[in-house]
């Protein structure tokens, strides 16, 4: 099964910090072909891992709800996310619960 998912973007994350727009664009191409974890259970994540197949970055009209701060950014260098295809071995997963809810 193959998923799609945003995996980061150019705005502050939680743990306050981001990766500029230039890095983002650079990600595509270093991730392909790498294992990539669909959550972030880290205390399980044999269960949830599947290997990158394509990536790309996006520039795209950023989120509505923009704090000032990333309002700023995106004034400066645009909105940029990087997305990616992760194929997941559906058979592999014993637990699909969580896969069932991102679908």
């Amino acid at each position: 099964m193959n998923i799609k998912l945003l995996f980061t973007d150019n705005l502050i994350s939680r743990n306050r910090a981001r990766w500029s727009a230039k890095e983002i664009q650079k990600m595509p191409s270093l991730i392909v072909g790498h294992r990539g974890t669909l959550d972030h259970a880290w205390g399980n994540v044999g269960n949830r891992w599947g290997i990158v197949t394509s990536a790309r970055a996006v520039k795209s009209a950023p989120p509505d709800d923009l704090s000032p701060e990333e309002r700023t950014i995106v004034d400066k260098e645009g909105y940029w996310y990087a997305e990616c295809d992760i194929n997941v071995p559906v058979s592999d997963i014993p637990n699909r619960a969580w896969l069932n809810e991102m679908i």
